[in-house]
């Protein structure tokens, strides 16, 4: 939304809602590139409550090629920095969709997010498979990524975090973790309707959200089948012959 030139228009549109009680809480996702900007940065400040940043690696070659543009980590590094500055770092969580290009990286950008700006909100997610993500080069199996999603959410227990869990199926953690896990997608609150134009009219999330999600033959066998939203339809689609039991061992793969 911030590259939108009529951005702080609609802040200052935003800020004269929440003035009369009409709105009570604004959150933003951005790559917040663009808060390197001080108007920018200012405007955005008076009005929102929530900054949700997408740092896709703490490799900036890595974070760089996945959003195809050569500054994008240090401006979204910078960006990060002064926001940091100016409201500190409750109110800022960290966005890393996982792909083919990050998912090895995944506990170190959390690392240097904690690090380098005392962040310690963290939403750990997998890609929904539409678009350009509808692809095996840009979407990993949960197979590849279990041990790296594992060990992530790991640092972030073990230092006190409490990350938020996206897209990610119950088989994927090990034995620990899903006590948390399971704590995680029963407080996921998707009772939210959105307005999608004149000619679609307002959606509702909750349905939306169960009917993009499928299962595979196997988790019926699986203990936790009814505690699980399954997978992106399109993951399956992707992925059409992948058994998930395999993937219950608590140990490694």
């Amino acid at each position: 939304v911030t590259i939108r030139d009529d951005h702080i228009d609609i802040l200052s549109y935003i800020k004269h809602l929440k003035e009369k009680g009409a709105i009570k809480y604004i959150d933003i996702q951005t790559n917040g590139r663009r808060f390197s900007d001080d108007t920018v940065l200012n405007a955005t400040i008076e009005v929102v409550d929530f900054y949700l940043i997408s740092l896709h690696s703490f490799v900036p070659s890595i974070h760089n090629k996945i959003t195809r543009s050569l500054d994008s980590f240090s401006e979204t590094v910078e960006g990060l920095r002064k926001l940091v500055n100016k409201i500190g770092p409750d109110s800022i969580a960290i966005q890393t969709v996982i792909n083919k290009q990050n998912y090895k990286t995944l506990q170190k950008t959390y690392e240097f997010a904690f690090r380098e700006f005392g962040i310690t909100n963290f939403n750990i997610t997998f890609p929904h498979p539409i678009g350009n993500a509808f692809s095996k080069d840009v979407t990993p199996t949960y197979y590849e990524i279990k041990n790296y999603v594992n060990d992530a959410l790991r640092f972030c227990l073990d230092n006190g975090f409490k990350p938020f869990i996206e897209a990610l199926p119950m088989c994927v953690f090990e034995e620990d973790l899903r006590s948390y896990v399971f704590e995680v997608i029963n407080n996921i609150d998707i009772d939210v309707l959105g307005y999608a134009g004149d000619e679609d009219g307002y959606i509702d999330y909750g349905a939306v959200f169960e009917i993009g999600h499928d299962k595979y033959e196997s988790c019926k066998n699986c203990k936790y089948n009814n505690a699980c939203y399954g997978v992106w339809k399109e993951y399956k689609q992707l992925y059409p012959d992948i058994d998930m039991l395999p993937l219950m061992k608590s140990s490694k793969i």
